[in-house]
C-alpha cells in the first residue's frame, strides 16, 4: 500500500503544476456539484415506511388544526398563582385582545398569517340562526321525538307559555323574540342532549362580547393559522419573530398583562434556535480548545489549516457524490454526520503527528499509508452497514459519512504530504515529552489496571442493554415560557387534560362522516371506561346528505296535519291565557310545514374558515378530513391512539404517534447492522493481518467498547434515542482506528522493524482523543436534550475504546508472543515484510 502512495508522491513532486491543477480542479468540481445538493427537512420522508405511512403523511402534513399558534392574554402572574392576582373585566380583556391582534396583523406585511380566530362577529351568529331555522329537521335526532311528545302536551305548553311571557317582558333589546316566535313550545330543550355532544369541538371555551375566553373569563384567546407549510422553517421563524416582537411591545405598554403562546410552529422554531445556539456554543468551545492544543503542540502556524484541508475536501467530495447518486439527502443526517468528521480529522492528526517526529514525507507515507487505509476501509465498513436499513435517514448518514472518510483519506495521503516543509518543521518538545511520558507508561503491565478493565468489561457484558426511547418528544426542546403556556391552556380550558385530535379521511365528504361514526363509537366505549374525559361528535353538526334526507322524511311524518292543527289550538289558547298574541307564534307552524332539502353546512359558507377548520379540513391532495377533538389523561394517550388507529380510514393527528413505530424500526435495523459491521470489520482485519489471533486482538477493543457503552448507560439509567444511537457508529469508527494503529505499532516493535512506531501512533491517538473529547465534551454544555445525549454516549464510547486499546490489546498481544509458534510467525512475517 505504501509503495503506491510513495510513487504518487514522487510523480506529483516532479510535476508540481499537475498536482495543483488536479487538486484545485477536483475540489472546484466537488464544490460545484456539492452545492447543488438539495435537502429534505420533512422527517416523514426520512423514517421507515410502514403500513401506516399514508396516515403518517397526513399527520405530518400541513393541517391548520395541528399547526395553529395559540396566543393567551391574562393578568400578569395569573399563570403562576391565580388566587393572588386581581382579575380584569372580560370587556377590557377583549379590547386588549383586539389591540394585540390588530397590531400583529399590521406587522404581518408578507402575509404569514392565513387567518386568526379570536372573535365572532354578530353577522356570523345571525347567519347561523338563519341556517339552523332553514335546516331545522336535519338536526333533530330520532331520540328527540320522544322528548317532543312530552313537551307538546297542553299542560307543558301552558307552563312554557308563562315562561315565554316573562322572557318577552324582560327582553328589552328584543334579542330573544325571534327565538320564541319559532319555538313557543320549548322544543330547543329537547335538542339539548344532542347539542351537548358538540362539547369539545371548540374546547371548553366561553364566548363573551364576541371573543373567545377561558370558562372563567380570566384568559382571552386567539388562534393564529399560518399561511405556509408546516415544514417551511424560514416562514415559521419569521412569523414567530413577528409575534414575539408584538408581545414585547404590547407588554411594555400594558405591564399588568402577560402574553403566552405555544403551538407546533413555535415548538419547531424554538427547537431550531436551541440547536443552532447549542452547536454554536459547543463548536466555539471545541474550536478554541483545538486551536490551543494545536498551537501548544505544533509550533507551525500552518498546522491547523493542514488539518482542516483534508476534512474540507472530503466533505465536499461526499456532498458531490451524494448529489450524483441521489440528488438529495436528509438535513438531519448531514448535521449528525458533521460530528463524525472528527474521525476523519484523526487520520490527518496521525499523518501530521508522524511528520512532526520524522520530518520526511516519504517516511510518513511508508509508515502511515497501510494503517490509515485499513482504518478508512474498516470505518467505511462500519458506516456501510447503514445501507441495509429501511430508514432513509440512516442510509443518508451512512452514505455521506462513507464518502467523507474516503475523500479525506485520499487528500491526506495524496496531496497533504506536498504541503510539508521539512526545513521548517517545528514541534513543542515539552508537549511531545508529556505525551511520550504518558504513552510510555506500561498500562498493560499494571495488574490492577488490567484487572479493573477486565472486571468492568465482564460486568458490562452481563448487563442488559439500555432501553430505547422511541418517543421523539423526549428529545424535543421546550422553552420554559412555552411550557407554561401549554400548562395554562390545559388547566384553563381542558380541565387539566391533554388535547388530542383524530380524523377520518376520504375523497367524499359524506363518506368521511360515515367513517367518523366508527371513531365516535370507539371513543364512546373508551369514555364509558373512563379512559377519556370528553369528546366532540362532529357528525351532530355536519350531517351527510343521506342522513339529512332520512331525518327530513321523519320530520314530515311526525308533523301530520292533525297534530299541527291540535298544537295550533293549544298554543293559541295558552297564548291568550298569558295575554300574548297567537299570531306572534305563526313562524313556528311555518317551521313545521315548510318543505326542506338537504344542504351542506360545510359548503354553505356560514361558518368562517378559521372556525370550520376545527371540524373539517381539505388536504392538498383533495381529501376531506373530519376531525374529532378529545380530552384525555396524557398517560392514556398512547392507549387511545392505538384504539382509534385501528378504525378504517382513521388518522391520529399526532406525528409522534407514528414516529414511535418508525423509530423502533430504526432501532431494530441498527441492532442488525451492528453485527453486519462487526463481521465486515473482522473480515477486513483478517485479510490485512493474515492472522486470526492478531485480527481477533485488534477486533476486541471496538467490539467490547460497544458493550461497555451499553452497560454504563444501563447502570446510569441512560437511554438510547434516534440521535445518539446513530452516533454509535462514530464509536465503532474511532475504536477500529485506535486498535489498528496500536496493533501496527505492536507488530513493528515485536519484529524490531521500528521500535518507535508504537510511540508515534500513541502520540497521534492521544492528540486525536483530546480533539474528539473536546468536540464531544463541549456538547455536554448543550441545553437541547438531543445534542446533550450525543455528548454523553460519545464520551463513554471513546473512553472505552482508548482504555481497551491501551490496556487489553497490548496485554493480549504480549500473551500471544509468549507462545513460541506465534512469536516466530509474527516476528518472521514482519521482518520479511520489512525486507
Amino acid at each position: 500500500m505504501d509503495r503506491i502512495f510513495i510513487a504518487i508522491y514522487r510523480f506529483f513532486k516532479g510535476h508540481k503544476a499537475l498536482m495543483w491543477i488536479s487538486m484545485l480542479a477536483t475540489f472546484a468540481l466537488f464544490v460545484f456539484f456539492g452545492l447543488k445538493l438539495s435537502y429534505v427537512e420533512n422527517i416523514a420522508e426520512l423514517l421507515p415506511k410502514t403500513e401506516s405511512s399514508a396516515d403518517s403523511g397526513l399527520a405530518f402534513g400541513n393541517l391548520r388544526v395541528k399547526d395553529k399558534i395559540i396566543v393567551q392574554i391574562s393578568p400578569r402572574g395569573y399563570a403562576v398563582s391565580a388566587a393572588e392576582v386581581e382579575n380584569i373585566e372580560p370587556e377590557l380583556l377583549a379590547l386588549y385582545c383586539d389591540e394585540f391582534i390588530d397590531s400583529l396583523l399590521l406587522k404581518d406585511e408578507k402575509g404569514y398569517i392565513a387567518n386568526c380566530l379570536y372573535r365572532l362577529d354578530s353577522d356570523f351568529m345571525l347567519g347561523a340562526i338563519d341556517y339552523a331555522i332553514s335546516n331545522f329537521p336535519s338536526y333533530v335526532s330520532d331520540e328527540a321525538y320522544a322528548r317532543f311528545d312530552s313537551l307538546l302536551t297542553y299542560s307543558a305548553i301552558s307552563a312554557r307559555m308563562a315562561d315565554n311571557e316573562r322572557i318577552l317582558s324582560e327582553d328589552e333589546e328584543g334579542n330573544l323574540s325571534m327565538m320564541l316566535s319559532y319555538d313557543p313550545a320549548g322544543l330547543r330543550y329537547a335538542l339539548l342532549p344532542d347539542a351537548q355532544n358538540l362539547q369539545g369541538g371548540l374546547g371548553g371555551f366561553t364566548f363573551s362580547d364576541g371573543h373567545l375566553f377561558s370558562p372563567n373569563k380570566n384568559v382571552v384567546l386567539a388562534f393564529i393559522s399560518p399561511n405556509f407549510g408546516s415544514m417551511d422553517s424560514l416562514a415559521g421563524s419569521a412569523l414567530v419573530e413577528i409575534i414575539e416582537e408584538n408581545i414585547e411591545e404590547f407588554t411594555e405598554q400594558h405591564p399588568d398583562l402577560e402574553v403566552f403562546m405555544h403551538g407546533s410552529p413555535v415548538m419547531s422554531v424554538n427547537n431550531s434556535r436551541r440547536i443552532k445556539s447549542d452547536l454554536m456554543i459547543s463548536l466555539s468551545i471545541s474550536l478554541i480548545l483545538i486551536c490551543l492544543l494545536i498551537a501548544f503542540c505544533f509550533k507551525n502556524k500552518s498546522s491547523l489549516p493542514l488539518l482542516l484541508m483534508p476534512v474540507l475536501y472530503g466533505s465536499f467530495f461526499a456532498l458531490a457524490c451524494v448529489y450524483w447518486t441521489k440528488g438529495s439527502m436528509s438535513l438531519m443526517a448531514l448535521g449528525i454526520a458533521a460530528v463524525v468528521l472528527g474521525v476523519a480529522l484523526s487520520y490527518c492528526l496521525h499523518i501530521l503527528t508522524h511528520y512532526k517526529y520524522v520530518s520526511d514525507p516519504e517516511q510518513v507515507l511508508r509508515d502511515q499509508s497501510t494503517p490509515v487505509c485499513l482504518g478508512c476501509i474498516t470505518t467505511i465498513g462500519a458506516f456501510a452497514g447503514l445501507f441495509f436499513t429501511t430508514s432513509e435517514l440512516l442510509r443518508d448518514f451512512g452514505l455521506f459519512a462513507s464518502f467523507a472518510m474516503l475523500g479525506t483519506c485520499f487528500f491526506a495521503l495524496v496531496y497533504l504530504p506536498h504541503f510539508f516543509n521539512p526545513k521548517k518543521n517545528r514541534r513543542s518538545r515539552r508537549a511531545f515529552e508529556i505525551f511520550d511520558a504518558i504513552n510510555s507508561y506500561p498500562f498493560e503491565r499494571k495488574t490492577w489496571i488490567v484487572t479493573v478493565t477486565a472486571i468492568v468489561t465482564i460486568v458490562c457484558l452481563c448487563l442488559p442493554a439500555p432501553k430505547f426511547d422511541n418517543d421523539l418528544k423526549n428529545i424535543n426542546y421546550v422553552r420554559p415560557d412555552v411550557a407554561k403556556s401549554v400548562e395554562l391552556y390545559n388547566a384553563e380550558n381542558n380541565h387539566g387534560y391533554a388535547s388530542q385530535y383524530y380524523a377520518t379521511t376520504h375523497q367524499d365528504l359524506d363518506s368521511a362522516f360515515y367513517y367518523n361514526q366508527a371513531i365516535v363509537s370507539v371513543l364512546d366505549s373508551l369514555h364509558q371506561k373512563g379512559d377519556i374525559y370528553q369528546y366532540s361528535k362532529v357528525s351532530s353538526l355536519f350531517i351527510p346528505h343521506d342522513e339529512q334526507q332520512r331525518r327530513i322524511d321523519k320530520w314530515k311524518e311526525y308533523w301530520s296535519s292533525e297534530k299541527i292543527e291540535k298544537l295550533r289550538r293549544d298554543i293559541n289558547k295558552a297564548a291568550d291565557n298569558q295575554g300574548l298574541n297567537p299570531q306572534f307564534f305563526e313562524p313556528f307552524f311555518l317551521l313545521c310545514e315548510s318543505d326542506y332539502h338537504p344542504e351542506s353546512l360545510y359548503d354553505s359558507g356560514i361558518i368562517p374558515e378559521e372556525l370550520s377548520c376545527n371540524f373539517i379540513e381539505l388536504t392538498e391532495e383533495g381529501n376531506y378530513m373530519v376531525l374529532t377533538s378529545v380530552l384525555l389523561p396524557d398517560s392514556l394517550k398512547t392507549k387511545v391512539n392505538k384504539a382509534v388507529d385501528k378504525v378504517s380510514h382513521s388518522v391520529v393527528i399526532d406525528p409522534f404517534f407514528y414516529t414511535g413505530d418508525m423509530v423502533e424500526i430504526i432501532h431494530t435495523d441498527f441492532n442488525t447492522i451492528v453485527w453486519i459491521s462487526m463481521i465486515f470489520v473482522f473480515f477486513i482485519l483478517l485479510i490485512s493481518f493474515r492472522n486470526i489471533a492478531v485480527s481477533t486482538i485488534a477486533f476486541l477493543p471496538m467490539t467490547l467498547s460497544w458493550f461497555i457503552v451499553q452497560g454504563v448507560m444501563w447502570l446510569f439509567g441512560l437511554q438510547f434515542n434516534l440521535i445518539n444511537i446513530i452516533i454509535a457508529t462514530f464509536i465503532f469508527g474511532i475504536g477500529v482506528d485506535y486498535s489498528i494503529f496500536i496493533m501496527q505499532g505492536l507488530l513493528a516493535s515485536a519484529s524490531g522493524r521500528d521500535t518507535e512506531l508504537l510511540k508515534y501512533h500513541k502520540t497521534a491517538i492521544s492528540l486525536s482523543a483530546l480533539v474528539l473529547v473536546a468536540v464531544t465534551a463541549s456538547l455536554l454544555f448543550a441545553v437541547h436534550p438531543a445534542i446533550r445525549s450525543i455528548g454523553i454516549s460519545s464520551i463513554i464510547g471513546m473512553s472505552a475504546s482508548i482504555i481497551l486499546s491501551y490496556t487489553l490489546e497490548p496485554f493480549l498481544f504480549r500473551i500471544l508472543l509468549k507462545i513460541p509458534y506465534y512469536k516466530k510467525k509474527l516476528c518472521s512475517e514482519n521482518i520479511k515484510e520489512n525486507e
